[in-house]
């Protein structure tokens, strides 16, 4: 009897349970974001891409309580507004690549490294905060930005790749680290708003299409260290009417100054040992080239033999002109050199 009666109350026991279990709530579905556990105490966050909500707040933490290191909202195209937790030493490859409607993020104060493309193609970002605990900015981070007006990168940069500001096109204002010792690969081409660069003073080179198509920009100033000039740097930059080559440069590379049509004279220093194919064509109002040196250059075609340039042609500005646009235009000149290498 005993037993009958204990099986009865365990039984009545389970049937509660069973109701309480049924009046509880679901556990709510987060459709903002992914947690993906690492296993190591740590997880990363991927946003959903269809979600429809415009502000999202990533925590420190997972709701299993692993702490969140990595973060990616690629394409996701509705969110205005993204707060990042501290804590994040990275903002990952893509991270927020296609956010078309991004219109602000915070940067934390730990992050260090802005990997590749982080922010390529967010189209309403007007503008950004780099903190100072940022080293690396990693190639085309900022690329496609066509809202980004302004932007500041502080001393501590000490890597900045390149592509960065590729058609940044309302880009007018910029801040390069003062440490920099090149200007990289088309950091700014293609920005079409952008009229001045303080080009820091410790930079020796500008490498290939760095301001190419940055048709707003009228003024530059070189540093006084500056030795090379990479292919189609200032290409197709046409309000650029004057620029001052230091007394150190060594090499135009072919197109530099390609398609720069309101530039009008340039003086080309006693310390140039090389002057690419075609580093003046399409320069439209340039009536003067100004040699410092004007004898031992030697002119290498695309065919024939090389041959010396007169000293009268180059004498004569001019006449230096006439001929870098025009019979000379696809030659390679060298100083002092009979073979190019």
């Amino acid at each position: 009897m005993k037993k009958r009666i204990l099986a009865i109350l365990l039984a009545l026991l389970a049937l509660l349970s069973l109701v309480a279990c049924s009046d509880e709530e679901p556990p709510e579905e987060n459709t903002q974001m992914v947690f993906t556990s690492r296993g190591d105490g740590t997880c990363t966050v991927k946003g959903i891409t269809d979600c429809t909500d415009t502000e999202i707040v990533v925590p420190a933490t997972s709701p299993a309580g692993d702490t969140v290191i990595e973060v990616s909202f690629k394409s996701c195209a509705n969110v205005e507004k993204i707060t990042l937790p501290e804590g994040l030493t990275y903002l990952t490859y893509n991270a927020f690549d296609g956010c078309t409607k991004l219109q602000s993020v915070n940067i934390p104060s730990t992050v260090t490294t802005i990997r590749s493309s982080a922010f390529q193609n967010c189209t309403s970002l007007a503008s950004i905060t780099i903190p100072e605990s940022v080293t690396r900015v990693e190639e085309g981070a900022f690329r496609g930005c066509s809202a980004l007006t302004t932007i500041a990168l502080s001393d501590k940069v000490a890597h900045l790749g390149s592509w960065v500001f590729v058609n940044c096109t309302a880009l007018t204002s910029v801040t390069l680290p003062s440490g920099l010792r090149q200007i990289p690969a088309s950091l700014f081409e293609g920005c079409t708003s952008l009229t001045t660069v303080a080009i820091p003073s410790g930079v020796t080179a500008i490498e290939g299409s760095a301001f190419s198509g940055c048709t707003a920009l009228s003024s530059i100033t070189l540093p006084g260290g500056m030795l090379d000039i990479g292919s189609f740097a200032f290409a197709d930059c046409t309000s650029l009417s004057a620029i001052t080559l230091p007394d150190k440069v060594r090499m135009l590379y072919p197109s530099a100054f390609n398609g720069c049509t309101a530039l009008a004279e340039i003086t080309i220093p006693a310390s140039m040992e090389w002057l690419g194919r075609g580093v003046f064509g399409g320069c439209t109002a340039l009536t003067k080239v100004n040699f410092t040196a004007t004898d031992k250059w030697v002119a290498h075609p695309d065919i024939g033999d090389p041959a010396p340039v007169a000293d009268s042609n180059l004498a004569d500005p001019v006449a230096a002109a006439t001929m870098l646009k025009g019979e000379l235009l696809n030659a390679q000149l060298y100083y002092g050199l009979d073979d190019p290498e």
